[in-house]
């Protein structure tokens, strides 16, 4: 008989690896997922403001590769929200559109998949990769489109949350325990899925360059934003391993956008002080300065 940890490896699994780590079985496995799991749907939908998620007979629909009548409109996923029994209505729609790796969201693609929406009336993308933001709310594609909300996961934040919500004993459904922890190893052993683990090429000469600067001296706009673009998605970083880690959900305080916020403390004081609450109580908090 073998010992226990050798049995423990062959414990049969709902994701098998090996084959999946690819974007379409990715984004298939998540959005099976999130169909499937009513307090983790709930959980990040209601973080980007869409209503009635927690309403009665509300359902999600959730289907890959979307195809707008060419081969270039082709989003990886649709969520469709329906309310009613019988005559169903259509409270929201949404396109996915995921990259794994260290595939790069592409401004052009996303704005096609823009007019591809529009023709179909949906105003919401929701975009997914390794990438950090601040919030879900904001998104690294700055797109001048009118009538268009983008929203952001990172497959860290997913990852991390499932597990939070596990923790702290939100999810009612044993079976769906045993789903958002096959889930949380998919991601954890998936080889092509990361938290922010290099500040990118430029942060060391930029890092370098700001010391040379004096206190009032003003920093120009090229290492400003190459320390802003890495330290945001840093700070991020650190949340969300600090609410994996530990019994907390440590979140970043930040009124506005954040990049701003970071460039203004760079000119005024060459310092970044990022503050965070934990468990949603802004009295209990603590700030790194870097």
């Amino acid at each position: 008989m073998d010992n226990p940890e050798e049995l423990e490896s062959r414990r049969a699994r709902l994701f098998p690896l090996g084959n999946s780590d690819g974007e379409t079985s990715t984004v298939s496995i998540f959005l099976a997922s999130l169909g499937a799991v009513k307090e983790y749907r709930e959980e990040l939908l209601s973080r980007i403001g869409i209503k009635k998620i927690n309403n009665k007979n509300i359902e999600l629909h959730t289907y890959t590769e979307v195809s707008g009548g060419n081969n270039e409109n082709r989003p990886d996923g649709l969520l469709v929200i329906t309310s009613g029994k019988h005559n169903l209505v259509i409270e929201w729609a949404g396109f996915i559109e995921a990259k794994v790796r260290d595939n790069i969201l592409e401004l052009e693609q996303i704005e096609r998949y823009v007019e591809f929406a529009r023709e179909i009336g949906i105003n919401d993308i929701i975009t997914v990769s390794n990438y950090l933001t601040t919030t879900p709310m904001q998104s690294p594609i700055k797109s001048k489109k009118n009538k268009f909300n983008p929203y952001h996961w990172s497959w860290t934040y997913l990852k991390v949350t499932a597990s939070r919500l596990i923790r702290t004993d939100t999810i009612e459904d044993t079976d769906h325990i045993f789903l958002l922890k096959e889930l949380r190893r998919y991601f954890d052993t998936h080889k092509n899925i990361n938290n922010y683990i290099h500040m990118g090429q430029e942060w060391k000469n930029a890092v370098t360059k700001i010391h040379t600067y004096s206190d009032n001296q003003i920093i120009d706009k090229e290492t400003v934003s190459h320390i802003v673009e890495s330290y945001k998605q840093e700070e991020k970083d650190i949340s969300l391993q600090l609410t994996d880690k530990t019994d907390h959900y440590v979140e970043l305080v930040t009124k506005k956008q954040r990049e701003p916020e970071i460039e203004e403390m760079l000119q005024k004081k060459k310092i970044i002080t990022s503050t965070y609450m934990i468990d949603n109580n802004k009295n209990y908090n603590f700030s790194i300065d870097i």
